[in-house]
Order: structure tokens, then sequence, then C-alpha cells
């Protein structure tokens, strides 16, 4: 029994051991670009060198703002090559940050657009993931871009028959 318990303990060494130089082996990259109030477009590049993406675009809106975000990489390996990558929204909050979408991007996804309806004012920010791998890291490219809002049809109709009735009201005060 205690020999097992011994190679049990090795096992979890080694195990720690080898988590911890993977861990080293790889850079982490943490960088956080404050874009302020969002504008009519936005967009982030970054070509970071091999290792662990955590890239943060920071921004605020005003209530009931839509907006449309897409991210590409350049992915061309062996050279530029990111892996498993997403862009996360999230809304700051006073307590843990609130993710409120999150999709996967890579090299075939730069026409897929991701709309993010009816915000209510305040901070957000993307987060942007993912592991570099190749020879000079990755490459991407994250753009948002505010939408304007469409009436409802109902909204419009209500309008149309307000225009009309004013028509109306205004022709019959008109003297003959």
């Amino acid at each position: 029994m205690p020999t097992i318990r011994k190679n049990k303990m090795n096992l979890l060494r080694s195990l720690a051991l080898a988590c911890t130089v993977a861990a080293a082996t790889f850079q982490a990259h943490a960088i956080a670009v404050d874009w302020g109030p969002h504008g009519s477009a936005e967009s982030g590049f970054n070509a970071p060198a091999q290792g662990m993406i955590n890239e943060s675009f920071e921004f605020s809106v005003g209530a009931g703002t839509t907006l449309a975000a897409v991210a590409v990489a350049n992915n061309l390996p062996p050279v530029f090559d990111l892996r498993n990558g997403f862009v996360q929204l999230f809304r700051t909050e006073s307590g843990p940050d609130q993710m409120l979408a999150m999709f996967g991007f890579d090299g075939t996804t730069g026409n897929v657009v991701h709309t993010f309806a009816s915000l209510v004012a305040g901070d957000y920010y993307y987060l942007v993931t993912g592991l570099a791998q190749g020879t000079n890291g990755a490459a991407f490219l994250l753009t948002s871009t505010t939408v304007a809002n469409v009436p409802e049809p109902t909204q419009l109709s209500m309008f149309l028959v307000g225009l009309a009735a004013a028509g109306l009201v205004l022709r019959k005060r008109r003297p003959a």
C-alpha cells in the first residue's frame, strides 16, 4: 500500500512539473485597448508572438445601441497560425463582469457578422483569446460597428397614421 501511495505522489509531482514547464514555454499576451465611447466603427489588429492570446478592447455605449462585430485570423501556417480563436462580449459590472455573447473565429470567418442588439448604456469590452502557434505567432483583426436602429413595423405604421392625421387636420384648417 505505501508503494502505491508513493507512486501516485511521484506521478502527481511529475504531472505538476510538466504543466509548469508547458506553461512557461508559452508566453501569455495580455493587452488592453481603450476605444472610449464606441464610434461608428472601431477596429483592433494585433500580431502577437507565439503563446496564449488574452486581449481586451474596452468601450462604452449609450442605451439601445446595437453592435455588429466580425473577427478573422490571418492564418498562413507555419508563419501565422491562430488556433481556438474566440471573441467574448462582456458588460462591466460592479461584481463579476457579465458575458453576453461569444463566437469563434479563424481564417475563414471574415464574412460572418455577429449582432448584439439593444445594449443598455454602460461600459463593455470584447475579450479576444486564442493560441498563436505560427513561427511568427498569429495575426487577427476585430471590427465592431454600430448599427442604425430600424423601426419596428408597428412603430412605422403608427408614425404613418399620425402623419396622415396631421395632414387631414391641416387640410381642414386651410381657408377655402
